[in-house]
């Protein structure tokens, strides 16, 4: 009988520790998958939304951008001078960067106006022999250098030189356009019955271009349609018709089959996928009211103008110059497509963590913008206890300049500190600003902390 009892009592016990060994294993096992929630909310992030101009300001709506169009004139009207400061003060750089606002800079030789003026300084118009050409047209009235000429070119160079020596390494700068040749740098000249402004070839206006490529090396380039150096160098594309249905699907076709430039009748290379590593950008065609734009009728089109151009910000010429509360429900709803929109859509892992210190989060991260973000900035993993204390933090090994609009799945391992004791643990992820060292991005969740911190998973070390 006693051996009998101990029988009992020893299967019982065998019983015991194997329902508490497989619970054990049950929970390690146990997968979960959170799902964060949207917050709905239209955000403000860096590099993208409406840019108005930089020597204006406050305006209608807050804004990360503002825009510059720099004449040479004002940079360097005495030869070898550069007024750094002047055109800092004018275009309020101190101001701007105090509200952490980036700017789009633009260099200029020639801007059509009510009054024929020159955007070249009064030196350099001599010293080139006066050669280029004055007119007097639709567009205004002005002075077009001629851009073949050696010593422009040389003296470009040079100011490209102390442009990149003062700005380069300036991370407030967030994009240069070209800029340089053309009515308002825009890379055309007029060419008709009445007016006939040469416009260079493909050997002169590459020149130009490497002038930023060779000074302005860590900046983001822009260029006003498709080239053959853009395609090499990975320069971005600005389109400034944008809302002008037939300019923009011209445009479209440009990026996407090539073109025939009229000016010169070289060939032009199609740049499909530029937009998927290099920016797009623009502005609102100048000659079209808000209405044209923002109207109940004309919405849906200039959303899918958007959607195809791929475009992260437009200015300066943008709706936060004046109130426009009629349109408000329009513009939220374009600005909350505008540019990349992020956000963690999915993930999946171990809630309970007994016999490890590895924590594996399989994320998918969700992109509902037109395009990715640009820069590589780090994001951020970190761990907080019950009391929102940060105990650990680690960079994930990624590069959020890859994810394109649609879906992104990564998979993270977090080496967890050894001193983690046992109890409830948090998630949290961050993109951080390299400037500040803080969280910069606003993720589209509502589980914000406040610091642009956001929770994604809870687990318990047992």
């Amino acid at each position: 009988m006693k051996i009998k009892r101990k029988t009992v009592i020893v299967i019982g016990l065998i019983i015991i520790l194997t329902g508490s060994i497989s619970a054990l294993y049950t929970e390690q096992i146990e997968v979960i998958t959170d799902y964060p929630s949207e917050s709905g909310e239209v955000t403000l992030n860096p590099f993208t939304g409406f840019a108005p101009m930089a020597e204006g300001g406050p305006y209608s709506r807050d804004h990360s951008l503002v825009y510059a169009n720099i004449p040479w004139s004002e940079l360097e009207s005495s030869k070898g001078v550069y007024e750094f400061g002047n055109i800092e003060k004018k275009y309020k750089i101190d101001y701007w960067k105090e509200r952490n606002v980036r700017f789009i800079l633009r260099i200029i030789m020639d801007k059509p106006d009510q009054e024929a003026t020159m955007e070249i300084p009064e030196w350099l118009y001599e010293e080139i022999g006066q050669d280029g050409t004055w007119y007097d047209g639709d567009y205004g009235k002005g002075f077009s250098p001629n851009y073949s000429n050696r010593v422009l070119i040389e003296r470009h160079k040079e100011l490209l030189k102390a442009f990149g020596e003062r700005y380069n390494d300036d991370q407030y700068i967030a994009f240069i356009q070209l800029g340089s040749i053309g009515h308002w740098g825009e890379w055309h000249t007029i060419q008709n019955d009445e007016i006939y402004i040469p416009f260079p070839d493909r050997s002169v206006t590459t020149q130009y271009v490497n002038h930023y490529l060779d000074f302005l090396d860590r900046k983001m380039l822009m260029m006003r349609r498709p080239h053959r150096v853009a395609a090499e160098n990975n320069i971005g594309l600005y389109n400034d018709m944008f809302g002008d249905e037939k300019s923009t699907g011209d445009f479209l076709k440009w990026v996407n089959e090539g073109y025939t430039l009229w000016l010169t009748g070289e060939n032009k290379p199609a740049m499909q996928d530029f937009w998927k590593t290099a920016p797009a950008g623009g502005e609102f065609d100048p000659t079209k009211s808000w209405e044209d734009i923002f109207g109940e009728e004309q919405f849906q089109g200039i959303m899918k103008q958007l959607e195809l151009s791929h475009l992260s910000w437009l200015g300066p010429y943008n709706p936060l110059y004046e109130e426009n509360s009629q349109y408000d429900r329009q513009i939220d709803s374009f600005l909350g497509k505008m540019g990349y929109h992020l956000k963690v859509k999915q993930v999946k892992y171990r809630p309970n963590l007994r016999f490890t210190k590895k924590l594996k989060l399989n994320v998918v991260w969700q992109n509902n913008g037109t395009a990715p973000f640009y820069f590589d900035w780090p994001l951020e993993l970190l761990i907080i206890n019950r009391d929102g204390h940060i105990v650990h933090r680690e960079r994930a090994d990624t590069d959020i300049r890859k994810w394109l609009p649609g879906e992104t799945a990564e998979t993270y391992v977090i080496n967890l500190p050894a001193h983690l004791k046992r109890g409830d643990y948090s998630v949290l992820v961050a993109i951080n600003d390299p400037l500040s060292g803080d969280p910069g991005v606003k993720l589209e969740m509502d589980t914000d902390r406040g610091d642009k911190r956001y929770k994604i998973a809870s687990f318990s070390i047992k």
